[in-house]
């Protein structure tokens, strides 16, 4: 079963896919446009055009307050078109099918689910500057793009992979674990002696219940035994201690 939510947390907001496109697909275009723009504010950009054109002998006025927004305009424009193609782009692989879209067609709470928009949304719904899309009689709320094809999308990969199973006889950390909760029940794991102190118990209990593993018991380390242990014989002192 295709888990929605994990491909929903792992997409992009509507808004933000225009952008993102843009500067992914139309990365030297993009740059060059964001240089073109600048990085001052749109209104700083008004002003500056202003006091240019008053330095060219233009007076102040409504005149020059035009002449000041078209000049800004003008830096923007490159961004502003760049932007405008980008969505078209989204749209249209939202339309075939190349990108998903995911969004809730309720009130979220804890348990609900985000559900995958279909393909013929994107035919009504030509502006992405919201995350949230109207449907017929439906409104999406927390409209994210999957911006990767079906058959790349590592995600979905994931859900269907199956764990590829180690060959060859079973490694010794369960074995630990189970020779040290075994010798627990019986009395054999003192709190107060030394960890070590319990190591040769844990190699014959694997040797007498003659317990498959790939090492034979008397060759398991003190190390690799302490690995395992280790965390069990602290936390049950820490139990002991309380």
């Amino acid at each position: 079963m295709t888990d929605t939510m994990a491909l929903w947390k792992g997409s992009h907001w509507l808004s933000n896919t225009p952008r993102l496109f843009a500067q992914r697909v139309f990365k030297e275009e993009w740059e060059a446009a964001v240089a073109h723009r600048g990085s001052k504010l749109w209104i700083h950009n008004v002003m500056e055009a202003g006091e240019r054109l008053k330095e060219n002998g233009m007076q102040p006025g409504l005149e020059l307050l035009v002449s000041g927004l078209q000049e800004a305009d003008e830096l923007a424009r490159p961004k502003r078109e760049l932007l405008e193609r980008a969505t078209e782009e989204v749209r249209k692989r939202l339309r075939t099918g190349q990108y998903r879209a995911f969004g809730f067609d309720r009130p979220r709470t804890l348990d609900t689910q985000p559900v995958q928009l279909p393909a013929e949304v994107w035919t009504s719904n030509k502006s992405l500057e919201k995350s949230e899309v109207t449907f017929q009689s439906l409104t999406f709320i927390d409209v994210r793009v999957r911006m990767v094809s079906v058959e790349r999308d590592p995600l979905l990969k994931a859900q269907y992979e199956v764990p590829a199973v180690k060959a060859g006889r079973p490694t010794v950390g369960p074995a630990i674990e189970a020779a040290f909760d075994a010798l627990h029940k019986i009395g054999e794991i003192d709190p107060t002696a030394s960890q070590k102190h319990h190591f040769p118990k844990i190699r014959t209990w694997i040797e007498r219940n003659e317990i498959d593993v790939n090492i034979p018991p008397e060759g398991i380390s003190d190390k690799t035994i302490s690995k395992f242990f280790s965390p069990l014989f602290k936390r049950l002192k820490e139990k002991d201690d309380l």
